[in-house]
């Protein structure tokens, strides 16, 4: 309404209370992002009435002498605000009866296909790409449901004009339309499962991957950037000529501010990137952000192609803190005065550089929301009472450089990064890209120049691991993304100490994961396979080169006669040797740890002390076979008093090792979703803690509450508290899941049963999430396995439900309950009081031979909006192509029963975030 002005210190209206006595028209955007904020706005709206600072105020009516006197004014008649949001969902609804009343809704239509075609075709593009990109268009437009449409690119009309306006300028890009469509949908980035989709929309329109080009280095000639052809595809291409940079324009940004790079290792992959954003920045004038994981290389592209242009370039770095003044302005206090010095980002926009905003994804949402108005409108309100627009209209006006280009640069999405969904917000208005790690052949050539003398076969094994380490991340068996900066850095750890060892410069990059024994035997693996001889990795090998080895320490025991294994005396006391107390260690006979002539290991803490290898050979032969009896009958007793045999044990780690990958992740996804929920905000208007430099005017006036401190966020007025999560897993346990278990359907089915019960009871936050799990055969449509108030904590609980998975298919009669076991979950589900309801339903069913039609799965997984439903599809059921189509975004085809674990660990880790 209002905003105070510090030179001289007093009040001034906003835009908005100016354009209601001009009578100008208002755009509120992005009215979504304020919340209950906008209800100030209500006495407003309905009844013209406002109050102002210093008892002024807006009144419907008065008279010239109450106007007069300046107490009272009057919005003029033709004032009329239009307001823009984005849809209000359900756990997102922010559209209440109070906006309702306050503003006339009008629902936006979306363009025909005549009217889209129109436009497309006006950028000169060829008639046959506009309508291959439409039909793709409407065909992916369908495939997205309701429920992530927040989360998934639209591809809108603003995205096609993009890509049309590149392939009128590039038309022999036409091959490049699968890589240009998937890095406008981010298709890297999606889930598994969405990502399946997605390219089996493509193959449906028929544009396919092409065949891998090289890309030579760019050169600097005269005035122009050349990239030239790539070669590789099977036709000539031509030269790239991109304009450099006219430094007269900005002489003193390109003395000071054009990035210096004294190296930068060429490769194919990086370089046709920088082609494809030297295109977008210069030629189509398009406003970029760059996606990936850390470490592939996001800012060293970016410099590079900036001092190849001889681009001045500004710099931002965004976290969490981050506030919308402190992106315009420095504030310091001089003198009784604040001063206000202009940011990077104003000085980018006047003089008309490259501001590169690093870390975007960590800057709250309504931070980077000014971003989207920039680059959509170059429209930017600032604190101090000036405007950013396209023309500058009155005085004080800071106008938007024609050459002013904005570069985003953020990590993936959600896990493991946590940022925040930061392209919801931002709209079509900005050209992305997703950067990943070069290829193996391109790292190849970049480590090589990076590290000429290192061997080259040590180079391509090295090359071959962390491909495959990446490829372990994207199938869900490792947690984090190994990119191209510990690569990187392991060479150069290599080549700084050659004579360290391989295993002590790889535990520079994998030491993190020490304490995940999972984790790091996965490593071994991948680097065993590739010849790379590690001896040892993990918590052990970090403790060995910590230690100090100073003398070598050896416990010799004063006696060393044996009488045969036993159990010993317990009394919760260390022991070192002997053969009288249960729990010691470098004893014998008793049950220990470091002795010898026990039958088992037992450890009650203390110092371990070991006897040595000698003394472990020399034990007799009856003793040992007489101890590895009786542990052979312990072992019995135990699992007996577990109701499990041997094998059944067997059994059930032999599920459990086949999940166990997609388990940790999954473990991992889970506890940082809740330690997401809880992480502090600034708690604003304290008074005690750290001065909050957006209240230094308020400080000056007397004003005491200008601190702010960290502290847990409380629930906005009026909305409930965080609630559990509830979630239904369906198995289909029909006779055909049995009958046709040749293709491992079965097994598989109880591999992922395993790793949900396994995963929701390693958790440290049990209380975030209720879930249950139910079975569906010929004979029910709900059959009980996991219920949600007695979730299985021991281990013989866990094989009970997946023995009675095994045995339900053998015994049950033909027939389904598919759309009765969804009906029956989601009406269950939606009636817990949570804060988000999931279904997630297996089955096989033959959908034609059981009469079952797209539009009754549709209307049971409808049935209740506020429940978030997920069909996988397997066996015969996986040949319906209507699953994916009358499902859109719900429905998913899994021919190859092996993949069962990864979509559903992908589907959950996707509707986890809705909220």
């Amino acid at each position: 309404m209002h905003k105070r002005h510090v030179c001289p210190q007093c009040w001034e209206p906003s835009p908005l209370v100016e354009s209601a006595w001009k009578g100008k028209l208002v755009h509120l955007a992005g009215l979504d992002v304020i919340g209950p904020t906008a209800g100030s706005l209500a006495r407003f709206v309905q009844d013209r009435e406002l109050e102002l600072w210093g008892s002024k105020r807006i009144v419907a009516e008065a008279s010239e002498e109450e106007i007069a006197s300046g107490e009272l004014s009057v919005a003029h008649p033709s004032f009329r605000i239009v307001s823009t949001a984005s849809k209000s969902l359900p756990l997102k609804d922010w559209l209440t009866e109070e906006h309702c009343n306050m503003f006339f809704a009008i629902p936006s239509q979306p363009m025909s296909h005549a009217e889209e075609s129109a436009i497309l075709v006006s950028t000169g593009c060829s008639r046959d790409v506009v309508d291959l990109l439409q039909t793709f268009a409407e065909k992916y437009r369908k495939s997205i449901s309701e429920d992530n449409v927040q989360k998934n690119r639209r591809l809108g009309t603003r995205s096609l004009v993009r890509i049309a306006r590149r392939l009128a300028m590039f038309p022999d890009d036409r091959d490049e339309l699968h890589g240009i469509l998937g890095r406008t949908l981010l298709a890297e980035f999606l889930p598994a499962a969405e990502r399946m989709n997605l390219e089996g929309l493509l193959e449906e329109c028929d544009i396919g991957k092409k065949s891998p080009v090289y890309h030579a280095p760019p050169t600097v000639e005269g005035n122009k950037l050349l990239f030239p052809g790539a070669t590789g595809s099977g036709k000539e291409m031509p030269t790239t000529e991109i304009p450099i940079f006219d430094t007269s324009k900005d002489q003193e940004g390109v003395a000071s501010l054009v990035p210096y790079m004294d190296h930068f290792y060429d490769n194919s992959l990086q370089t046709g990137m920088m082609r494809d954003l030297a295109i977008d920045l210069e030629l189509l004038g398009e406003h970029l952000v760059l996606l990936g994981n850390q470490g592939v290389g996001k800012n060293k592209i970016v410099d590079r192609l900036c001092q190849l242009l001889r681009r001045p370039r500004e710099y931002i770095q965004l976290h969490r803190d981050t506030t919308v003044s402190q992106l315009m302005f420095t504030t310091t206090l001089e003198n009784g005065v604040i001063r206000y010095t202009d940011s990077p980002l104003l000085r980018a926009i006047t003089y008309g550089r490259v501001i590169i905003i690093d870390e975007a994804d960590k800057a709250p949402e309504h931070v980077v929301a000014i971003f989207k108005s920039l680059a959509g409108q170059s429209e930017l309100t600032l604190s101090d009472g000036r405007r950013v627009c396209a023309v500058a209209e009155r005085e004080g006006d800071i106008a938007v450089h024609p050459e002013f280009r904005l570069v985003l640069l953020a990590n993936r999405p959600g896990y493991p990064f946590l940022g925040n969904h930061f392209m919801q917000v931002l709209g079509e208005n900005f050209s992305v890209h997703s950067v990943s790690n070069p290829d193996q052949l391109s790292e190849r050539k970049l480590l090589q120049q990076l590290a000429p003398e290192l061997d080259e076969d040590l180079v391509l094994r090295l090359v071959g691991a962390f491909h495959d380490l990446r490829a372990g991340y994207d199938a869900g068996t490792l947690t984090y993304p190994y990119s191209l900066r510990e690569l990187i850095n392991l060479v150069r750890h290599m080549r700084a100490y050659p004579n360290d060892s391989l295993g002590d410069a790889l535990r520079n990059v994998f030491d993190f994961d020490v304490f995940k024994p999972e984790t790091i035997e996965k490593l071994g693996q991948i680097l065993e396979h590739h010849g790379l001889k590690v001896p040892q990795l993990g918590l052990e090998a970090a403790r060995e080169a910590a230690k100090k080895k100073i003398q070598d320490l050896q416990w010799e025991p004063k006696q060393t006669d044996l009488s045969g294994p036993k159990e010993g005396k317990h009394d919760n006391k260390q022991h070192q040797g002997g053969n009288t107390w249960a729990g010691g260690t470098g004893g014998r006979d008793t049950a220990g740890l470091g002795g010898r002539g026990g039958y088992k290991r037992l450890y009650k803490g203390g110092d371990i002390k070991q006897v040595s290898d000698a003394l472990k050979a020399d034990v007799p032969d009856h003793i040992r076979e007489k101890a590895r009896e009786m542990a052979k009958q312990e072992l019995q007793r135990r699992l007996e008093e577990l109701e499990m045999s041997a094998s059944e044990a067997k059994g059930y780690g032999d599920l459990l090792k086949a999940t166990q990958a997609h388990m940790l992740s999954l473990h991992d996804l889970l506890e940082n979703l809740a330690a997401k929920e809880e992480e502090r905000i600034w708690m604003k208007r304290q008074t005690d803690g750290e001065l909050d430099d957006t209240r230094l005017t308020e400080g000056l006036t007397g004003e005491a509450t200008v601190y702010k401190r960290r502290g847990m966020e409380k629930p906005e007025l009026g909305r409930p508290q965080i609630k559990p999560k509830r979630i239904r897993f369906i198995f289909d346990l029909s006779a055909s899941m049995y009958r046709f278990q040749y293709d491992g359907r079965l097994q598989r089915s109880m591999e992922t049963a395993v790793m949900l019960m396994e995963t929701f009871d390693r958790l440290s936050r049990k209380d975030k999430y209720v879930w249950d799990m139910c079975g569906h055969s010929g004979d029910d449509a709900v059959i009980p396995l996991v219920t949600a108030d007695k979730p299985p904590k021991e281990l013989r609980d866990r094989w009970k439900v997946v023995e009675k998975m095994y045995m339900i298919p053998q015994y049950a009669f033909a027939g389904d309950y598919t759309v009765e076991a969804i009906q029956k979950g989601v009406e269950e589900v939606g009636k817990v009081d949570a804060d988000n309801w999931i279904v997630i339903a297996i089955t096989d069913a033959n959908f034609g031979r059981y009469q079952i039609k797209p539009e009754d799965v549709a209307r049971a997984m409808r049935r209740n909006p506020k429940v978030h439903c997920a069909l996988i599809a397997i066996g015969e059921g996986a040949d319906a192509p209507w699953v994916t189509q009358s499902l859109p975004g719900k429905g998913y085809r899994v021919r190859n029963t092996g993949d069962i674990p990864t979509v559903l660990r992908s589907i959950l880790s996707t509707m986890m975030e809705y909220r």
